[in-house]
């Protein structure tokens, strides 16, 4: 199928504005929770929080491009966020949730590229990101409702479909990649890590390794060497949960709530989503539980249906919670950066502290 894709738009590239130092950081990371400083938040209390937080080297200026890959019967979306300046930097391919498209995630995508990361980002079949519009659900009306068509996105029949498709469109990607073509001359493919949200997590973890009895794997062009899940789903009643992520060897860093509001139709208990970390391998596998923070927090943007945090102070925090944190695993996991693996097995937890708290094995 990646063979007979072909590139059918090309935007031209949106340039975002440089940052430097931890202050400009800080009120990006501010901004990133809306076009300002959330009302009646506390900004210095965030400001303070934030600015002891995981830093990468360097700050990148970013621009974002778009494009459409289409075969005979089946056109994937893609955006492409990358540093302004000359590459290659390695590629972080970002999945989103189910009722979501390629411009989701913003807040997430910002920050890795900023911090020097290319992100791609996409849902690799439509039927996934069409999933809560009133076509898709009009030929059930009378018979189903939401949380049905959330199981069937979920099903093994499905996953492997969008694997296939996921595969299909990194082989497109090299195709690019090895005609110099820009932006995407810009990725480095020998440093490939991928994250997702919601059924973007659900996949990501099948790409790092869990493997359930019914599904047939498939095998990627490229080699992912970590994977970012937020609230990565998983059922108790699974017969299979104490084998499935026994395979999983590649470091691995889990992101969800200790909160009764971060469960949704699809997973009922918020433990839910630590689950695949309890059963995982040791070995660069990390679980971090923020507190009181709902499932819509984790979205990295605004989605319909998708909920927030009751103070502004702490939707802040929780951002760059999550930024801080994610940054540091990618530096650590794909560059090899001693830093960033030393701050998060020292300084993460004594940072967040009544924010959340960072596990490892």
């Amino acid at each position: 199928m990646g063979a007979n894709l072909r590139t059918v738009m090309h935007s031209q590239w949106t340039p975002a504005p440089s940052l430097s130092g931890s202050l400009a950081l800080a009120v990006a990371l501010l901004a990133s929770c809306g076009a300002s400083t959330p009302p009646g938040a506390d900004e210095t209390q965030i400001k303070q929080f934030t600015g002891k937080g995981y830093f990468a080297d360097d700050q990148y200026s970013i621009a974002t491009s778009f494009s459409s890959w289409q075969s005979a019967n089946t056109e994937y979306e893609i955006a492409l966020t990358v540093p302004s300046q000359s590459g290659p930097y390695p590629l972080l391919i970002y999945l989103p949730a189910l009722g979501e498209n390629r411009m989701a995630g913003e807040t997430w995508r910002t920050t890795w590229a900023r911090a020097g990361y290319a992100v791609l980002c996409l849902q690799p079949l439509a039927e996934d990101a069409r999933a809560w519009s009133a076509s898709s659900l009009s030929w059930r009306a009378g018979q189903d409702d939401f949380a049905s068509q959330a199981r069937e996105r979920y099903s093994g029949r499905v996953m492997s479909d969008r694997l296939q498709a996921l595969n299909a469109i990194l082989q497109e990607l090299a195709r690019h990649q090895s005609t110099s073509e820009t932006p995407f001359d810009r990725i480095d493919l020998e440093k490939t890590a991928l994250a997702g949200f919601d059924l973007g997590a659900y996949t990501a973890m099948f790409v790092a390794g869990e493997h359930p009895s019914n599904l047939v794997m498939t095998k990627f062009p490229v080699t992912i060497r970590a994977v970012i899940a937020l609230n990565p789903y998983a059922r108790f009643t699974d017969p299979d949960l104490e084998n499935r992520y026994r395979s999983m060897a590649m470091p691995v860093l889990s992101i969800t709530s200790d909160s009764e509001a971060v469960a949704t139709d699809s997973v009922a208990n918020p433990g839910q989503y630590q689950a695949p970390y309890a059963h995982m391998p040791a070995g660069d596998k990390y679980l971090a539980v923020l507190a009181g923070i709902p499932h819509g927090a984790f979205s990295g943007g605004t989605s319909p249906g998708f909920d927030v945090l009751p103070t502004p102070t702490a939707q802040a925090m929780a951002v760059a919670a999550i930024q801080s944190i994610s940054t540091a695993f990618l530096d650590s996991a794909v560059k090899r950066n001693a830093t960033a693996r030393e701050w998060l097995r020292k300084d993460a937890n004594r940072w967040l502290r009544d924010t959340g708290e960072l596990k490892r094995k």
